[in-house]
């Protein structure tokens, strides 16, 4: 129970920044998403590295869930089934949130277009969105390992 309700904080700490600058920008939806992205790779920077623990935070999944949620629902809903899935086949908590953080990039790749997203703005785009995708799997890097080795944790029990 102590776990859901901090995923459940760590989604809203991303996702009401974020949704506010979607608001804040309605009237300009394309840099409201540039925005957005912009904004949750701060949260999940002040999340995964806060000065106050020195610099040792969380890996930022449940961070980069608040930034799905308020970028687009339908982001949200393919990232949520994906996560959902691998964890039930494989177990691996690890591997879901990699498999959600490679969905995003994917995604964010091929939408910006549909998001209107001028030419000049792209490349921030994709940037910002390829540095969240990549910082995932920076803090996964330990777990990688351990999937590689067989040896990562499995959910509900049983190391393998």
């Amino acid at each position: 129970k102590a776990g859901l309700v901090v995923f459940i904080g760590d989604v809203l700490k991303t996702m009401i920044p974020c949704v506010a600058v979607r608001i804040l920008f309605r009237d300009d939806p394309p840099m409201g998403y540039l925005l957005t992205l912009y904004t949750g790779l701060g949260v999940i920077l002040g999340h995964n590295y806060p000065f106050y623990l020195k610099f040792q935070g969380g890996k930022g999944i449940a961070a980069t869930a608040g930034i799905l949620t308020s970028l687009d629902w339908r982001l949200m809903v393919i990232c949520l089934i994906s996560f959902v899935l691998v964890v039930a086949v494989s177990r691996y908590v690890s591997l879901g949130s990699l498999v959600v953080a490679t969905i995003f990039l994917a995604w964010n790749c091929v939408m910006a277009g549909s998001y209107g997203i001028p030419e000049a703005g792209l490349t921030d785009y994709y940037i910002v969105a390829a540095a969240i995708s990549v910082l995932a799997f920076w803090r996964h890097k330990a777990n990688i390992v351990r999937l590689v080795h067989g040896t990562e944790n499995k959910l509900w029990g049983n190391k393998k």
